[in-house]
């Protein structure tokens, strides 16, 4: 059915948008639970952060919204490769444990379908197994415990490994 999501980002406040399903109209159904910043420009760096908690969301945009980037977010990862047909995405942060998928088969997802997506874990309670298949299979750039502060947001400000590179020649 249909649904409310929450656009804003960078503190500049936001408003709600309506989020249809599919229908015979064809129009595509925006992704549930969707939230786009109205941060950067047709140039940023794009992020998308998925996480079952929406304050983690709601933190990550305000912090890299600052920092000139365009933050995406869901709170539902089986939305990720819908928002990714019409959304170009630079990096891909996700939480380990949310109802609705698990981060890490999430991660190993999108290093098969858009390897160019750098890849971050953000998780609370790693095992050593999950890490490692987020290693070894997701080939995530970075673990980030919860709970995370700005500070630890820094790598994604100031890699040039992820500033940089990935933006040229990456269409929109």
């Amino acid at each position: 059915g249909a649904g409310r999501a929450w656009i804003g980002g960078g503190g500049a406040g936001g408003a709600f948008m309506n989020i249809r399903p599919p229908g015979g109209d064809g129009v595509p159904a925006e992704p549930p639970g969707a939230t786009v910043s109205t941060g950067g420009d047709a140039g940023s760096v794009v992020v998308l952060v998925v996480d079952d908690e929406q304050c983690v969301i709601d933190a990550v945009t305000r912090t890299l919204g600052r920092s000139g980037f365009r933050v995406l977010g869901t709170t539902d990862p089986l939305a990720v490769m819908g928002l990714l047909s019409t959304e170009r995405v630079d990096i891909a942060i996700s939480d380990l444990h949310m109802p609705g998928g698990d981060g890490v088969d999430l991660l190993v997802q999108l290093r098969r379908s858009h390897p160019e997506i750098v890849r971050i874990l953000l998780t609370g309670s790693a095992s050593l197994e999950a890490a490692q298949r987020a290693i070894n299979e997701g080939e995530v750039f970075r673990l980030l415990s919860k709970p995370y502060n700005s500070r630890d947001l820094r790598i994604i400000r100031e890699e040039p490994a992820i500033r940089g590179p990935r933006r040229r020649g990456r269409g929109t």
